[in-house]
């Protein structure tokens, strides 16, 4: 992975990526698994590795 560039923290409001089950697929155990997956301890660190910060439980 090659960094192209960067901001200071101050210079823009914080990015976010918000994720969330559609109405559609709120009826579907697969739909709710990935979302609690995604959002789980065991997908963070790869958040992290990434670049991404991860939400306070």
């Amino acid at each position: 992975m090659k960094l192209l560039g960067s901001f200071p923290p101050g210079s823009h409001p914080p990015v976010t990526y918000p994720f969330a089950v559609t109405r559609r697929a709120a009826g579907r155990a697969e739909a709710r698994a990935l979302l609690a997956f995604l959002a789980g301890p065991e997908a963070a660190a790869t958040w992290r590795r990434f670049g991404f910060a991860t939400a306070a439980p």
